[in-house]
């Protein structure tokens, strides 16, 4: 494990018991979010890292790298007792990642500035990471993951689920969207499987259904299994009951295998 070489850091008119996240190896400093988020983080020469604690957020496990390290793609599962926050890498004044963490985690800077927002709004952030989405100079992957931590987040993903010109897109906003609960879930990722031009769209709105409630996920399965035209759908959902450890999807391979 790498050792932290120093600390840096500028509390800066921080209320009492507010929550900061815990840098090593760079300087900390804190502002107070603006209304206009994307001018703000991305304004003109910035360099470093941006991050705040996301408002509304849904409980979720958080990744922690595993070498405490912004720049590692190592990582390990984090249950979160805190906030998740979202990071944005900023490079002269363009944001060129996305990152999540907790604030549990203990996060190495190397060297790097970073600013803590206090009181981002959670419209600004949901909007600002749907601009992400959307460019190509940044991957779609971080920005998905930390829209789908605010709560009122859903409309926004089905959006991109149906939309966005890129599959691989689509296929991510399908299984964070799997990972909420909600009444638009299912039938989104029904329609996809039954629209989507992409196969691997296709399973990835199967695996999504897999990931919902098992009274919602079976039948679903089940029905895909026995009915849905399309073979390798058909494949995949027998694939996803076997993985459940239910009676009722058993049965439902039973049935099919006579």
């Amino acid at each position: 494990m790498k050792t932290a070489r120093f600390v840096f850091l500028s509390l800066l008119a921080l209320p009492l018991f507010a929550q900061v996240p815990r840098i090593s190896d760079g300087m900390l400093k804190t502002a107070q979010a603006s209304s206009n988020l994307a001018a703000q983080i991305e304004s003109r020469g910035a360099d470093g890292w941006v991050g705040y604690a996301i408002p509304g957020a849904t409980t979720h496990s958080v990744f922690c790298n595993s070498w405490e390290s912004f720049d590692s793609t190592s990582r390990d599962l984090h249950p979160a007792g805190s906030a998740p926050a979202v990071f944005y890498r900023v490079d002269d004044g363009r944001v060129t990642n996305v990152r999540l963490y907790s604030i549990d985690c203990t996060l190495e800077a190397n060297g790097r500035s970073v600013t803590w927002l206090e009181g981002a709004d959670a419209r600004a952030s949901m909007s600002f990471l749907r601009s992400l989405i959307d460019r190509d100079d940044v991957s779609g992957d971080g920005a998905l993951a930390a829209l789908s931590m605010h709560g009122g987040s859903t409309d926004i993903l089905l959006d991109v689920a149906k939309n966005h010109t890129r599959s691989k897109v689509r296929g991510k906003a399908l299984f964070w969207l799997s990972q909420q609960a909600g009444q638009k879930v299912a039938p989104a990722l029904r329609e996809a499987i039954d629209r989507d031009p992409d196969s691997k769209v296709k399973e990835q709105a199967v695996f999504g259904i897999s990931q919902l409630p098992d009274d919602q996920s079976i039948p679903l399965l089940a029905e895909l299994a026995k009915t849905h035209r399309n073979p390798a759908v058909r494949k995949k959902a027998v694939f996803w009951l076997g993985q459940k450890n239910n009676p009722r999807a058993l049965a439902v391979i039973e049935e099919i295998l006579k």
